[in-house]
């Protein structure tokens, strides 16, 4: 299968997971104008829910880059995360692409260790994913679902997934002749090695991440909460983990339409009807757009323009 055909049948894809989830709001309009609630407060604890959750996800990262002497500013990291999740609305997912030049370009951070300080975050997002949910699914007690047991072994994969990748510190050991080859892979690691190494680190970053499935869960009560479904805590242990898991998916741009269609599913497997998961998930939609779009586009063509001056990097302490 060559690559044109893979990026068509992707591109095909995507097309039908969005203009689906358009034309099911479409035909169930009615419904959804009827339940839609929504006051000011709401709107305004939704907004801030959502930039507390990209302050969150911008100390994550900025622990992990201070650690391995990469000196980038709290704001600069963050004018670059608001930028990326700009970008990624575009096709490519340019967003994380440029990102990568970013660092690269401005503080000499090589390409694959940038992406082991991705590699490491998005292993401790998957751990307390599981562990979450994994706890929400068993408190529903939801036997009479055989898909319920579908989840519970998607979820236990992933475990035994974060398990298995504790053993690529075993790539230290390997006896590789070819230098180069030996130097990427620990420039890869050197994330790995410093959350191995500083428990503290790793406390920290968890602290950080259930924080940001907190502050997801409230932001998703109220956009339940808004269409006047009351949603149990249980619920939103499933709910919250599963779409900050699924952030990492490039299926579609910015995971539209994706993310709408597993709350829905969710909703549908915790008791919940269907269509109010998928109103929930279009409501927070709308107001994370709106928010992206307003607070990202100055930094989109700040760090674009940043990313591709031909300016030498700063030196970063190895």
């Amino acid at each position: 299968m060559n690559e044109a055909f893979k990026t068509w049948v992707k591109n095909l894809i995507s097309l039908s997971i969005i203009a689906g989830l358009a034309f099911y709001l479409w035909k169930n309009w009615d419904i959804f104008y009827a339940t839609f609630n929504a006051s000011w407060h709401q709107i305004l604890g939704l907004v801030f829910c959502i930039v507390m959750t990209w302050l969150i996800n911008c100390l994550q990262s900025l622990l992990l880059y201070r650690h391995l002497g990469i000196n980038v500013s709290f704001w600069d990291n963050l004018i670059v995360q608001i930028a990326a999740m700009m970008g990624n609305y575009l096709p490519m997912r340019l967003g994380s692409l440029l990102r990568m030049r970013y660092f690269k370009k401005v503080y000499g951070l090589e390409y694959i260790k940038f992406v082991g300080v991705s590699g490491v975050r998005i292993l401790i997002v998957l751990m307390y994913c599981v562990i979450l949910s994994s706890i929400g699914l068993i408190g529903l007690k939801l036997p009479q679902y055989f898909y319920i047991w579908i989840l519970l072994g998607v979820f236990n994969t992933l475990i035994v997934i974060v398990i298995g990748s504790s053993l690529i510190k075993l790539a230290y050991k390997l006896e590789l002749k070819n230098k180069f080859i030996k130097a990427k892979i620990y420039e890869f690691m050197a994330a790995f090695e410093i959350i191995r190494s500083r428990p503290i680190l790793f406390c920290q970053i968890s602290g950080l991440v259930i924080m940001q499935f907190v502050t997801l869960a409230y932001r998703l009560s109220i956009s339940f909460d808004i269409i006047n479904v009351d949603l149990s805590p249980r619920v939103l242990l499933i709910l919250a983990p599963a779409t900050g898991l699924i952030q990492f998916l490039t299926l579609t741009p910015g995971n539209l339409g994706l993310r709408e269609w597993l709350i829905g599913v969710l909703s549908h497997v915790s008791g919940y009807s269907f269509s109010s998961g998928i109103f929930a998930g279009s409501v927070d939609r709308a107001i994370l757009m709106i928010c992206t779009i307003v607070l990202g586009t100055g930094p989109l063509v700040y760090v674009w323009n940043r990313a591709t001056r031909h300016t030498s990097p700063k030196l970063v302490a190895q």
